[in-house]
């Protein structure tokens, strides 16, 4: 899993995607809503009093399952505090936590979006480079079984890193032209979905031998937005699902969510509606809802099997920028710029449980915590927040 951190990211994603959308204020309209409840607003605590304990050392050799699901392991090995090497606009942490890869802006160009890309382990000094300050802006995408990190500038190549192996850089893609892509792990680490590889590729799987299949053209999907938003895979790794804006530039953005099955090459469309401005979609774990995530003060899920659409409000004022699933789909993390909040899929509340600035990493395996990246100053945080 891969999520990029900090709030100079977060800030710039969230200004890129208002540009893409073009308009600030936005109606549902024509979406089957069930009945959500209140938001609960309480005093919380601030970050750094929820986190606190001591430093530790966390052990590169214990398995990437221990830290996924048990919470005493985690525990002995968080917090996590490290320092970039430099000014970075964002940083991408491996499953295991032991890992950290920095996008950094270039010394000679500190105005610029060229960048440089390195990676180390917290607590160290000895920051290994794997491209070269001249690259505007670097996307890195952890595999989830934690063994090989892609990377791609906004313009020219594809690469693969193995894991420890930081010297051999394994070309999978040259493309020809600057694209904006964005790129999913399947779940099983075996493809990478890709939105946008080429002029007439709109999606495509790679795998990391550098084969590569095109699932969607262009000509599929309305001209001209391409996949805009995900791909995103069910947790089988068996469908992907993806949104495309409608074209109409004249109006207030709105969008398609469609799911395709991996195997058959089916696809089917779920709903299109005009001012709905996704931004995320987030499969739940048990396969059977998919989060929507709009800049603005709520949430929406759409349930596959009754096709519906249930919405979740925040306060006003709040701007959802992330969301992550419980272990037992029955709850969503959503960051804001300035809190955490925990939603009930169920009863539609949402209760802010700590105020944060900094990023999502998962859920424990238990459903009791969440591990997240806190920023203070130049230092950064891997820690635990209890949620219930």
């Amino acid at each position: 899993m891969t999520i990029w951190i900090g709030e100079r990211a977060s800030q710039h994603v969230a200004g890129l995607f208002c540009c893409l959308i073009g308009v600030a204020l936005f109606t549902l309209g024509g979406c089957q809503q069930r009945s959500a409840g209140p938001v609960q607003v309480s005093s919380i605590p601030s970050v750094q009093a929820v986190l606190g304990g001591a430093e530790t050392e966390s052990d590169p050799q214990a398995p990437l399952e221990v830290l996924a699901t048990s919470t005493v392991s985690m525990s002995t090995r968080l917090p996590i505090k490290w320092t970039a090497p430099r000014e970075c606009v964002a940083y991408s942490v491996s499953p295991d936590f032991v890992w950290i890869v920095h996008v950094c802006r270039s010394q000679e160009h500190t105005t610029s979006m060229l960048s440089g890309t390195w990676v180390g382990k917290p607590g160290e000094d000895d920051w290994i480079p794997l491209l070269s300050e001249n690259h505007p802006w670097v996307a890195a995408a952890w595999s989830p079984d934690g063994t090989m990190l892609l990377l791609s500038p906004h313009q020219g190549a594809i690469w693969l890193i193995r894991r420890g192996d930081w010297d051999n850089r394994q070309l999978l893609y040259e493309r020809t032209i600057h694209r904006t892509s964005n790129y999913r792990w399947s779940p099983d680490s075996k493809y990478i979905a890709i939105s946008n590889l080429e002029p007439g590729v709109a999606l495509a799987l790679l795998s990391p031998d550098g084969a590569y299949r095109v699932l969607l053209k262009d000509t599929d999907v309305r001209q001209p937005p391409n996949v805009d938003f995900g791909p995103t895979w069910s947790p089988d790794g068996k469908k992907i699902a993806y949104l495309t804006l409608l074209p109409d530039w004249t109006k207030p953005r709105g969008v398609q969510l469609w799911i395709m099955d991996i195997a058959s090459g089916e696809r089917q469309m779920l709903f299109e509606r005009e001012n709905f401005p996704v931004i995320e979609p987030r499969w739940s774990p048990d396969g059977r809802q998919i989060a929507l995530l709009l800049p603005r003060d709520e949430i929406f899920i759409f349930d596959l099997e009754e096709e519906g659409m249930k919405r979740i409000p925040l306060p006003e004022q709040e701007r959802a920028l992330q969301s992550i699933w419980s272990p037992d789909s029955e709850r969503l993390a959503v960051r804001t710029y300035t809190d955490l909040w925990i939603l009930s899929i169920d009863s539609g509340e949402a209760n802010r449980v700590v105020e944060m600035r900094g990023s999502l990493l998962r859920w424990t395996g238990d459903g009791r915590e969440i591990i997240v990246v806190t920023r203070e100053g130049e230092t950064k945080t891997i820690g635990l927040i209890p949620v219930e």
